[in-house]
């Protein structure tokens, strides 16, 4: 059940349920450490972000939303 943001400032908004966990790999790619951060912690959904990038400009440029998606049994919301 999602909770509804409050707008009163005597009632600030309450904190996510489960509040995102930041790390950093030096020696990973971004796709391979985002796959096993997430294998670890047990995650059950991956969000990330798309530029909305089609066709040639995706090949060339890559793509690591693309690649979690291709090497993932885990959910992934894609944004765009």
């Amino acid at each position: 059940m999602a909770r509804k943001c409050s707008t009163n400032a005597r009632h600030p908004p309450t904190p996510p349920a489960c509040p995102p966990r930041w790390s950093m790999s030096r020696t990973k790619g971004p796709a391979e450490a985002i796959l096993e951060l997430s294998r670890a912690q047990g995650r059950d959904l991956i969000v990330m972000a798309s530029h909305g990038r089609r066709g040639l400009g995706r090949l060339l440029l890559g793509s690591q939303t693309a690649e979690v998606l291709s090497y993932t049994e885990i959910p992934v919301l894609v944004v765009r």
